[in-house]
């Protein structure tokens, strides 16, 4: 919750810079499906075998700031996400330590818009990059009368995205984009005094009403 507050307020920081602001939205996000990849080993992302998929949902606030023209304008969004979760099963001891990770992420973005000429009555092209904070719990199951735990790891990290927007009217506009999330801290499933580090990367379809 303290980061939340933290980034709400530098939200609020930033619109109080932008008084003349004139276009305020709130959104809402469906996540049909969130990539789970583990990075422990590097940047080829090497596979440990706690990959997986999910499906998430959210919501989102900000604003544009004030533009000279129609064919781009840039802007600030804080949003909230829950990414769903992934299970799964992997060898111990001679039996299956079975294990679930739940993530959820609150991010602050720098937005960018962008209307190519050959785009006029189609919609354009958005860029983010920002900063986020994620929480994921991890409960295992060791099988067999062995102890499990339950934990839940507090990270945060660089995000970035892309994707296309339609603005149906004025007040009204779908989007749809890729966004990652690099460095994701979690549990390592097998052992609670260590550490898991993944990208998780979220196909998203979001809503904003902008007013």
């Amino acid at each position: 919750m303290k980061l939340i507050s933290l980034l709400f307020a530098a939200l609020l920081g930033l619109a109080a810079l932008h008084a003349q602001a004139t276009e305020l939205f709130v959104g809402v996000d469906g996540s049909p499906f969130v990539l789970w990849k583990d990075c422990r080993l590097g940047p080829a992302c090497s596979s440990r075998g706690y990959d997986g998929h999910s499906a998430g949902y959210g919501a989102r606030v900000g604003f544009w700031l004030p533009h000279e023209t129609e064919d781009s304008k840039y802007g600030f969004e804080l949003g909230y996400d829950r990414l769903g979760s992934i299970s799964g099963a992997t060898p111990y001891q001679g039996t299956a330590a079975t294990w679930k990770n739940d993530a959820s992420i609150v991010y602050l973005d720098w937005l960018g818009y962008a209307v190519p000429p050959h785009l006029w009555d189609s919609g354009g092209l958005i860029g983010k990059i920002g900063l986020y904070g994620s929480s994921v719990k991890t409960n295992t199951s060791f099988g067999a009368g062995g102890a499990g735990f339950s934990r839940t790891v507090s990270g945060g990290g660089l995000m970035m995205g892309a994707g296309y927007a339609y603005p149906f009217t004025d007040n009204f506009m779908v989007r749809t984009g890729l966004d990652v999330f690099f460095g994701v801290t979690m549990s390592n499933p097998m052992d609670a005094g260590s550490n898991l580090s993944e990208i998780l990367a979220r196909f998203a379809v979001q809503l904003d009403l902008t007013f």
